[in-house]
């Protein structure tokens, strides 16, 4: 895997590093067994070393940021609530990825630090990867569900597609799929090796004693199949075709494109793109049978790519949402960008009222204190049965309090300037 840990790594090396259990004469013999081991590696490098962090990167900052601007309150919808927990899931899928990543590089680097390391996690990994994939199967599922009877039975969306509603499917979602991948945690076991002549300590992965049992695990790949790709896959292309249909004809019949519809249409290229991504490794699991182990070096090389794209579709919806959603992208702004306007703002207010309190004569600002006192005096007065004098006596206020912002102005600029600096926002 790239996406799960593949512990076939563990007893091979043919590019030159070493490995804890390898040896050179290994790879010869496999390289006359199967042809296909230097294609193997070369995914494994392309997918491992180069690919990865990028995604990785890309798709936690990603899935990040739309969680903090999918959480504001005005943009607390039913749809938002699963596409939050899409997020979650694909940040969950993304760690597990950077744990490879890292598998990878101590590999390369450490070989026996990355054949510990890969040892000790590689059953916890290889459950969290499935459990991840089914998570997010079936929240793009829920999306689609309700963008359906949002778009096709429009009069029953208002009591069906409710927040709280969505909230309880998600929790379930992650509930049910976590169980359902529970027997992937148990298919293997690292096994401690003591080297005599070295004294080193290796490990491999064997498959436990679950994982030996051939009937219980036919069953339960099939399941997991069936709950990872297949259903969802079919699920989703038929939705997806019904949606589209409805929103062609409303545009056939001269509908204006509303602000649902658009959203819509953001969800489908959402939809799409999962098809897309999950579409291979559902083929190399159900059609040919594939599996991760014991398998030739061209499919194990094949499944590098196919993981590789489990994992693009983990990083891309921020892409997706800023790109397609009018919505999204004035929430980020006003999230991330506002704060930063205002400070510039109050900073250059600030300076302006300084500039002024400089060229204000000394007795200008005994007159500002002074009015401050008359201000406040005749802030106290009966306005109802204000008299002339009054009024005169509080207009003069009004007028001379105002310079006292001057003062104000060059104490705020002095603790602004000691605390962040001015040049924070030039």
């Amino acid at each position: 895997m790239t996406g799960q840990l593949r512990y076939d790594q563990l007893n091979t090396s043919c590019d030159g590093i070493p490995t804890a259990v390898a040896h050179s004469a290994q790879c010869a013999a496999n390289d006359s067994v199967d042809p296909n081991v230097q294609f193997y590696e070369t995914a494994q490098f392309i997918t491992g070393i180069i690919l990865y962090p990028i995604i990785i990167v890309i798709g936690l900052t990603g899935n990040t940021l739309t969680m903090i601007v999918l959480s504001h309150n005005k943009m607390l919808t039913s749809t938002n609530v699963f596409l939050t927990a899409l997020s979650v899931s694909d940040i969950i899928k993304l760690l597990n990825d950077t744990l490879y990543f890292l598998v990878s590089i101590l590999l390369r680097r450490h070989p026996l630090a990355g054949n510990r390391m890969l040892g000790c996690m590689y059953p916890f990994s290889h459950y969290v990867f499935n459990e991840s994939v089914c998570v997010s199967a079936w929240l793009t599922v829920s999306v689609a569900v309700e963008r359906y009877i949002s778009v096709c039975h429009a009069t029953k969306a208002r009591v069906v597609c409710t927040i709280h509603r969505a909230r309880i499917i998600s929790a379930l979602v992650f509930v049910s799929m976590s169980l359902v991948a529970v027997p992937s945690a148990f298919r293997y076991k690292g096994v401690r090796h003591r080297d005599v002549a070295t004294n080193a300590t290796t490990f491999s992965i064997e498959l436990s004693a679950l994982g030996r049992n051939r009937r219980f695990m036919t069953v339960y790949t099939w399941i997991q199949n069936l709950f990872r790709s297949i259903i969802p896959l079919f699920v989703l292309i038929v939705l997806n075709a019904l949606i589209i249909q409805a929103l062609r004809q409303e545009r056939i019949s001269g509908k204006r494109m509303s602000a649902r519809n658009r959203i819509t249409l953001m969800l489908i290229v959402v939809i799409l793109v999962f098809i897309i991504c999950i579409f291979p490794d559902a083929i190399m699991s159900t059609v040919f049978g594939f599996g991760y182990v014991d398998e030739s070096s061209l499919v194990k090389g094949i499944r590098e790519f196919t993981d590789v794209l489990l994992s693009l579709n983990s990083a891309v919806n921020f892409m997706i949402y800023c790109f397609c959603s009018r919505s999204f992208r004035t929430t980020s702004r006003e999230i991330f960008c506002q704060r930063f306007v205002n400070s510039r703002q109050l900073y250059h207010s600030v300076r302006s009222k300084v500039s002024t309190y400089k060229e204000t004569p000394q007795a200008d600002i005994q007159m500002t204190y002074n009015g401050h006192i008359r201000y406040a005096e005749a802030e106290r007065l009966d306005l109802v049965a204000m008299t002339a004098e009054d009024a005169l006596l509080v207009s003069n206020g009004h007028q001379m309090a105002a310079y006292s912002d001057q003062q104000l102005a060059e104490y705020t600029d002095q603790q602004l300037s000691a605390y962040t600096g001015p040049q924070t926002y030039l």
